[in-house]
């Protein structure tokens, strides 16, 4: 558990560091240019993302006590892809393969481990129109093999801050319960290159969990002067079942 611990503070020294490398550009570099939404004709994504998740208790038996503790790691790869038919209508679809490792402590001895890998994908529909208020955004989405969901958002730019709002719905299926989810998240533009943001996710047809069900903190660098290259790292605090979970990621978009 040491070496994942040492991960964490590795990862979350490079938001710090992001964070105070932008807040230095911002005051050195010129004024960035007004914030403005674009249609990008084809874009692209890869994202890694790992959650680990533990859960432990105490065993009494006539001959003492046993600790007895289950780790669950999953890794979940993405590749995103989406396509402009026209400049308002989009076609979108993504990838996903998801391994995940199940391993049971007795005492601090391994006595099982078992690996299970998942793989999906997904194909949507998405109409944006950034040229009236709120820049409003609608999807619709199928996620294999038996997810559907549709999404409604739009945002307020207040240079250099941009508020987002976004509703999921997901119809009652087979296997699948209806839920309705809230997002809501806050980006600030420091400079040209860098962007920092903070997303709150909410499933409002839960009673069982929390009001708030996953906290993200964000980073992104720009690589090229158009934004059309970009390296975002993920902090997530995701509140479970068992407990809260931290969970980090990292993107590329092209």
């Amino acid at each position: 558990m040491s070496i994942i611990t040492d991960i964490y503070k590795v990862f979350s020294l490079l938001l710090i560091l992001l964070i105070t490398q932008s807040t230095i550009a911002s005051a050195e570099s010129s004024p960035i240019d007004p914030i403005r939404l674009e249609y990008d004709k084809l874009s692209h994504s890869i994202s890694i993302t790992h959650l680990p998740n533990y859960s432990s208790l105490t065993i009494f038996t006539e001959n003492g006590s046993v600790d007895y503790l289950e780790r669950t790691d999953t890794i979940s790869y993405m590749f995103n892809s989406q396509y402009r038919i026209l400049d308002q209508l989009a076609v979108t679809g993504s990838l996903s393969f998801r391994v995940i490792t199940r391993t049971e402590y007795i005492n601090e001895d391994k006595i099982k481990s078992i690996r299970d890998n998942k793989a999906g994908f997904a194909l949507g529909v998405r109409y944006d129109n950034y040229s009236i208020p709120f820049n409003p955004s609608l999807e619709f989405n199928y996620t294999y093999p038996n997810r559907i969901w549709t999404g409604l958002s739009g945002c307020i730019i207040r240079d250099p801050l941009i508020h987002t709002i976004a509703l999921h719905y997901t119809p009652k299926a087979k296997n699948q319960s209806q839920e309705l989810s809230l997002l809501q998240s806050l980006a600030f533009l420091a400079n040209d290159r860098t962007s920092l943001r903070v997303s709150l996710v909410s499933l409002l047809t839960d009673r069982q969990l929390p009001s708030i069900s996953s906290i993200t903190f964000s980073a992104s660098y720009s690589l090229d002067p158009d934004k059309k290259q970009n390296i975002t790292l993920n902090n997530t605090l995701r509140f479970l079942d068992s407990g809260i979970g931290l969970s980090i990621g990292t993107s590329y978009s092209f």
